[in-house]
C-alpha cells in the first residue's frame, strides 16, 4: 500500500510481545543478558538478521499470540498510541 512504512519490530518489542523479562529472553534464547540490555537502550545496534531470527522462532513456537486481543483492549482503555503500535505489528506479521 502505498503510504504505509512498516517499521521493524525491535527486541524490546519481540520481548513484550513474547511476555518475558529481559532475563527469561535472555535465558530462552542462550544469550547474555548484557547484550539484551544494550539493545534495548540501542546502546549497541543489533543485527537485522538476528531480528529476524528472534521473530520467526517466536512465531513459529507460537510465543508471539493475542495481538489483536491486546490491541482491542488498548483501543477499548482509549490506549490508542498503543492500539496503533499493535495494529502495525499485526500488519506486519500477516504481510509475512
Amino acid at each position: 500500500m502505498k503510504g504505509w512504512t512498516v517499521k521493524k519490530m525491535k527486541i524490546k518489542e519481540l520481548r513484550e510481545l513474547a511476555g518475558m523479562s529481559q532475563s527469561q529472553f535472555a535465558d530462552y534464547f542462550h544469550i547474555p543478558i548484557k547484550n539484551i540490555q544494550n539493545w534495548e537502550i540501542d546502546r549497541v545496534k543489533c543485527a537485522d538478521y538476528l531480528v529476524d531470527l528472534i521473530e520467526y522462532k517466536l512465531k513459529k513456537e507460537k510465543i508471539i499470540k493475542n495481538l489483536e486481543k491486546e490491541m482491542m483492549e488498548s483501543a477499548r482503555k482509549l490506549d490508542f498510541e498503543r492500539a496503533t503500535e499493535l495494529r502495525d505489528m499485526i500488519f506486519e506479521l500477516k504481510s509475512e
